[in-house]
């Protein structure tokens, strides 16, 4: 069997999430069931990584749908500093491969406090199922590349559907299957941008991400995908953050991406975008403002996204960068010290590399 790609997950997201929606009260039945037998007052997701990304990326529609207080948190954070479950808590504990150390430490957590320990993977046979009471499968599949592509965008969507079915309430849907219909162009369009920018984007070095508002959890995820695949120092900040300290470091060798809101903010964004700009020519925008039509540094959509769902819409354009530029360098490898590295510090349980499923 051919090993797939990054760029085969990017290409079989948008009919992933078509037969998502489809399929919504079959997939979505176990977490339903769970939720409607918690009636939870406050809704916890622990995860890191592309996971942590994609329940940011879920929570404006859930605020909108269900009647809980949501919050994220990593496993870290919640295992040793806010792990206290209260009985009107639902902590659901998520993680793709099922493998992460951190996850499995996060669910031992939620036992010892008298919790149920609800996990949330792709993969309900592997190792996350052994310290969960109910192991719900969110319909992905097992991804066998170690950069999370499909997985972020399915469990963003399979956490909307599942709050669709609890509470019965689909006007949420029109938008969501538009942002869907918005994936495959978007995909299109980042590889033409990719290549008119080719000497650029595979020369970045380090490399910072500009978001504001409901673009943050796209931000992170592009931040921690170029830092994973490129390999070059790269990190997200909000918009105002970024000109309260960061930008001091900017010279002509920096690589700046600016991702719109499109909102009552787009103004501040796109004039710091212009202030680096000034800077340095390694500046790009993504956004659905037409005034940037004559931009060679902008992506301009040709609708303007849902801001809901900018978590779910913006993702083409940050992993095909990440795709065409770590293929194009071969930069995905690892330093041979890595693997003391590895010999120290697991972040996934063995079973990671005795199964291969990702190598």
């Amino acid at each position: 069997m051919t090993q797939p790609t990054m760029l085969d997950y990017i290409h079989d997201t948008p009919a992933l999430l078509r037969r998502m929606v489809d399929d919504r009260a079959e997939l979505t039945r176990d977490l339903v069931e769970v939720y409607r037998a918690h009636s939870p007052r406050r809704l916890r997701f622990v995860a890191s990584g592309s996971s942590y990304h994609a329940c940011l990326a879920a929570v404006p529609m859930l605020r909108e749908l269900l009647d809980a207080e949501i919050s994220v948190v990593s496993p870290h954070s919640f295992t040793y500093y806010h792990g206290g479950v209260e009985p009107d808590d639902l902590v659901l504990v998520v993680s793709q491969s099922g493998l992460s150390t951190n996850a499995i430490e996060a669910l031992q957590k939620v036992r010892e406090l008298g919790g149920t320990a609800v996990g949330v993977t792709s993969d309900p046979a592997a190792d996350i199922a052994k310290v969960s009471d109910h192991v719900i499968d969110y319909g992905v599949g097992v991804e066998r590349v170690p950069y999370v592509t499909r997985g972020l965008a399915g469990l963003t969507v399979f956490l909307i559907l599942a709050a669709v079915e609890i509470t019965g309430d689909d006007s949420v849907l029109p938008a969501l299957q538009a942002a869907i219909e918005a994936y495959e162009p978007l995909i299109g369009r980042s590889a033409e941008f990719i290549e008119a920018h080719y000497p650029t984007l595979t020369s970045m070095a380090t490399t910072y991400v500009c978001v504001s508002g409901p673009t943050e959890p796209a931000g992170l995820e592009m931040a921690m995908k170029i830092a994973e695949t490129v390999h070059v120092p790269s990190f997200s900040y909000e918009v105002e953050e970024f000109i309260h300290g960061p930008n001091l470091q900017l010279d002509p060798t920096y690589t700046v991406f600016f991702l719109d809101p499109n909102d009552a903010s787009s103004e501040r964004v796109a004039l710091v975008y212009r202030g680096v700009r000034a800077v340095t020519d390694r500046a790009f925008i993504l956004t659905a403002n037409p005034a940037f039509a004559d931009d060679p540094n902008a992506l301009v959509l040709p609708e303007k996204p849902d801001e809901r769902l900018l978590g779910l819409a913006y993702l083409p354009f940050l992993q095909m960068i990440c795709h065409e530029v770590s293929t194009a360098l071969g930069s995905t490898r690892q330093h041979p010290l890595m693997d003391r590295f590895r010999e120290i510090v697991a972040a996934k349980t063995d079973d990671l590399f005795s199964t291969g499923q990702y190598f």
